[in-house]
């Protein structure tokens, strides 16, 4: 027993220490791997760069494309490889139907067909307002994508596209700059390469112009001067609907933000803090704990801009970016904790103000802007023109808000010239979207204004300026049918610009009296007969209109009784509540609940509907439900769904009621061609430069190129005569009925071509009197008119040719059309296809020695021959048919059973044995039937029959491939071979 207790007792011992050890040893690999994975993550994270940006721009292009490029290294161009990397100095350039793009990260540059450009710089890193790449551009037309600023650059211009898109277009001497989102800086150069001078495209707007016309008088010319001689004008719909476009903005819409380094799992994003945090606590170098500081800023980021963002938790984001600032404040100064917040705001692009991915944006935003860094305001603009675009007004309002609010008096003043250009920027924005723009736009734009009046440095322009925007503003609420609306802005314009005093801002004034009474006579005659309905304006009942009216009176005074007829009365003392809405709504037969009328909070007048419903129904006997903004001050209503259907334009609310019970909603129409109308009424002065600054793109480049033609002798009477092939590049056009003359003989033709200024080169050429066909072949300018005339002669002397074989062929008994022979080089053969035998149906093709009158060569598939005289070789050829076909149709003659001379359309067989009866009949060529048949010895005789009716005869089979439909023709040649007697 005692024993057993100490064994016992043993094994307890043994049992306690193996229970030990094996808990030490799983406590030691647990301190194992952690100390491996603190070590692993220590490397992974050490090779994880801190930029996620190539270094180097790409070429992207298909296999089937034409790209050629020249390092600094090539003495020639080269053939590259797609996604080959580029270096600076490189060119690139593009043949016929070819399209690349040179994409660094998030920037895309797209060449068009037949582009010639150099990449002049590419830079790593850059400032915000530096370009991250710099492009020279030869030839040609380039679509800009930027995610960082990307310069453009001719020979005495730069645009610089900063954070949108645009198109430069350039073909010697002509220049054009597109703005399509965003905006571009464009900054024009002296011959020496000095700045001449500054300009802003802002988005969706054009400029034109040439080298030639960058004269130094250009440096002291104000905005709305250099506006006008850049004819800077609204991108056309046409532009905007050019195939090469379209596949840009499609190409564009697949682009992303790339995602690879985002963080969209929690552990994920926790395991990283984690050992990030580790790394920083195991080292005690401050470099490297600086990086593990920054470390935790990315993954905090790539986290919010990940699963945050994804899963819209606005209280995490919140949270998270509590997190960020606190480590931003721990870092304050260092480089590289800016360059990767500035990256990263840039890459976030546009979204709505109501997600995670905008507070990062609007956080990031705040932490990068200072005063001496103003640009960062112009993205608020950007927002605003995304937010515009999808529909989100109210949205747009808040950013547009937020954008004014940043711009405080002292950064103002410091940075003048900057404001007016974001301001400039902020009203083309509101004009590509008259048809949505809301009172609290238009109210921001105005504070805008009078803030550059406060900075101006000359009054007397600023104000001119000012006046021309809000004249503009007008134009195109009235173009999109606001007439209501346009009535009301012009007379706050009036009223807030202070054009009353006649004393001061002579120019501006007289110039919006001018205006303003001629688009105060269009909203008056809309109002009386239109009563707010979106529909344009007839022109006719307009006139008819006009002629009633008083003519003698000044234009101020009538303007001044245009606002005293439809000046509103408003409410000075007392704001409007809830029940005063709700009140105006129940007089029009409108039911509103107060819950669905939603008060603007930055704009006491103005409310939103929500859930409004008529108490009558429409004719189709249908309930009217619908949305808006109202605006109290006009009892107007704007931004309509009717029915969930937009019904455009701004109503007065008993004119809304009518429309909606009648079921007139508007009908979608383009604005720009509503602008055009404008044209004839708002065009009111001929001097010289208001003719220069309505000149269009199309125009210039029309005339340059007729100039351009002029230089080689090709007279193009008139621009009708010119069309634009290509619209966007201006490099492509087709002439009609251009005359040239041979310098020796004086002969003068028309010609039809298409050119192509950029290659001088001249395609697709018809004569209009001469039927000489040119082929696809394509002449360089210079060398046009002697290669013309030299085509013309040589093809005149060969037809004259080919005229005289056809004649000899024809005296043989062959026929051959004239497009069907070639002559040789020498004119002496000539080859011929498709020559077929009078009388008979046969073709062959061959070689004709025009001197020997003999067939060098002559190809059938019954008889192939050399050297051969045209009538023995078609006699033989003949023979050989009849022989043929007759076998094929089950008759087998032979040549001595053949009387006739061939070719013949008649053949005449004699002694054919058909069993122990002997025939003669006729082979007609043309009907294609046996006919004048008889049996020798004896008196039987048939006129005609079908080759099936003669195969009958004597019992036999009718040839297999022959089934013929038989007709009353055929039944009568039956009956008479019942007849026939045979012996």
């Amino acid at each position: 027993m005692a024993n057993d207790q100490a064994d016992n007792q043993t094994v307890n011992n043994n049992g306690v220490s193996l229970y030990h050890f094996s808990k030490n040893i799983f406590l030691l690999s647990l301190l194992f791997l952690l100390i491996f994975s603190a070590w692993y993550g220590m490397v992974r994270l050490d090779r994880q760069a801190f930029s996620f940006e190539k270094v180097s721009p790409e070429l992207i292009f298909s296999a089937n494309q034409e790209v050629q490029i020249r390092t600094p290294f090539d003495v020639a161009y080269v053939n590259p490889e797609p996604g080959q990397a580029l270096m600076a100095g490189t060119a690139i350039r593009t043949g016929a139907q070819s399209f690349v793009e040179v994409k660094l990260d998030n920037n895309v540059v797209r060449l068009d067909q037949n582009t010639e450009v150099r990449l002049l710089e590419s830079r790593f890193q850059s400032p915000a307002d530096e370009p991250r790449l710099v492009f020279q551009l030869l030839s040609g037309s380039v679509w800009v994508n930027a995610f960082h600023p990307i310069a453009v650059r001719s020979d005495q211009a730069e645009a610089c596209f900063g954070h949108g898109v645009g198109v430069y277009t350039y073909t010697e001497p002509l220049n054009r700059v597109m703005s399509i989102v965003g905006y571009a800086d464009l900054t024009l150069f002296r011959p020496n390469g000095q700045t001449l001078s500054r300009f802003v495209i802002p988005l969706k707007s054009q400029v034109t112009f040439t080298d030639s016309q960058l004269i130094p008088d250009y440096a002291r010319l104000e905005y709305s001067k250099l506006k006008k001689e850049l004819k800077m004008t609204p991108v056309s719909q046409s532009i905007l609907n050019e195939p090469w476009v379209q596949r840009n903005v499609k190409d564009d819409a697949l682009i992303f933000l790339a995602e690879n380094h985002y963080i969209f799992s929690s552990g994920s994003y926790r395991y990283n803090i984690f050992l990030s945090t580790l790394r920083e606590d195991l080292t005690f170098i401050p470099y490297k704990k600086r990086l593990e500081r920054l470390s935790r800023a990315r993954f905090t980021l790539s986290y919010l801009l990940g699963g945050v963002h994804r899963d819209g938790d606005m209280e995490e984001a919140e949270t998270l970016l509590s997190v960020f600032d606190s480590l931003v404040s721990e870092q304050e100064g260092d480089p590289a904790l800016r360059d990767l917040m500035e990256r990263q705001f840039y890459a976030i692009r546009n979204v709505e103000t109501d997600t995670p991915a905008y507070a990062v944006k609007e956080d990031l935003r705040n932490h990068l802007f200072s005063k001496d860094a103003p640009v960062f305001l112009r993205t608020y603009l950007t927002d605003a023109d995304f937010l515009m675009r999808i529909g989100e007004t109210k949205q747009a309002e808040s950013v547009s808000k937020d954008w004014l609010a940043q711009w405080k008096p002292g950064i103002r003043k410091a940075h003048s010239d900057e404001f007016s250009q974001q301001a400039r920027i902020f009203h083309s924005l509101l004009l590509s979207y008259a048809d949505d723009v809301s009172w609290p736009l238009l109210a921001i734009l105005d504070e805008a204004g009078d803030y550059r009046l406060e900075l101006a440095g000359n009054a007397d322009e600023t104000l001119f300026e000012i006046a021309m925007e809000r004249l503009d503003m007008s134009k195109y609420l009235v173009a999109h049918y606001r007439y209501l609306d346009a009535r009301n802005y012009l007379q706050t314009s009036y009223e807030s610009l202070h054009l009353a005093q006649k004393e001061t801002y002579a120019a501006a004034r007289e110039i919006f009296l001018e205006d303003a009474a001629l688009l105060a006579d269009r909203i008056a005659f809309a109002q009386k007969t239109l009563r707010g309905a979106a529909r344009p304006i007839n022109e006719k009942d307009f006139a008819d209109y006009l002629s009633v009216q008083e003519r003698d009176k000044t234009l101020e005074e009538r303007f001044l009784t245009f606002l005293e007829e439809t000046r509103v009365q408003e409410e000075e003392a007392e704001l409007p509540t809830l029940d005063n809405v709700s009140q105006r709504f129940t007089l029009a037969r409108i039911v509103v609940l107060d819950e669905d009328i939603k008060p603007d909070p930055d704009f006491p007048f103005q409310f939103t509907i929500e859930e409004g419903r008529l108490l009558d129904r429409a004719k189709d006997g249908s309930p009217i439900t619908f949305s808006a903004r109202y605006d109290y001050t006009n009892n107007g209503v704007y931004n309509i769904l009717l029915n969930d259907e937009p019904l455009k334009g701004n109503y007065a609310l008993d004119d809304f009621v009518r429309i909606a019970i009648a079921g007139a909603a508007a009908k979608e129409t383009t604005p720009e061609e509503s602008i055009v109308n404008l044209v004839d009424f708002l065009n009111l002065t001929e001097s010289e430069e208001t003719e220069r600054s309505q000149v269009t793109a199309q125009d210039l480049a029309v005339q340059l190129t007729i100039n351009e033609l002029a230089q080689f002798n090709i007279v193009v009477p008139s621009a009708q005569q010119v069309s634009v092939l290509n619209p966007v590049k201006l490099n492509e056009y087709r002439i009609v009925a251009a005359i040239i003359a041979d310098p020796v003989t004086k002969r003068v033709l028309k010609v039809d071509f298409d050119y192509h200024s950029g290659t001088k080169m001249i395609s697709n050429i018809r004569l209009v009197d001469l039927p000489i066909d040119f082929g696809g072949s394509a002449l360089g300018a210079a060398e046009f008119i002697p290669s013309v005339f030299r085509v013309v002669v040589g093809q005149e002397k060969e037809a004259a040719v080919l005229k005289d074989v056809v004649s000899r062929l024809g005296q043989q008994k062959v026929t051959v059309d004239q497009n069907d022979l070639r002559l040789n080089a020498g004119q002496t053969q000539a080859t011929f296809s498709k020559a077929r035998v009078k009388s008979m149906p046969i073709e062959f093709s061959g070689v004709y020695d025009i001197g020997r009158n003999l067939l060098l060569t002559a190809q059938h598939p019954l008889l192939t021959a050399e050297n051969a005289g045209i009538s023995d070789y078609i006699s033989d050829l003949a023979l050989l048919f009849v022989i043929d076909y007759l076998k094929g149709k089950g008759i087998t003659v032979y040549e001595e059973n053949i009387v006739t001379a061939l070719p013949a359309d008649k053949v005449r067989i004699i002694d054919y044995v058909r069993g122990s009866k002997i025939l003669d009949f006729t082979y007609d060529v043309t009907s294609n039937r046996l006919t004048d048949i008889s049996l020798q010895g004896t008196d039987a005789h048939v006129d005609s029959m079908t080759f099936q009716e003669f195969s009958l005869l004597e019992g036999g089979e009718p040839p297999a491939e022959e089934v013929e439909e038989e007709t009353a023709e055929e039944g009568i040649a039956e009956e008479e071979t019942e007849n026939m007697e045979m012996p």
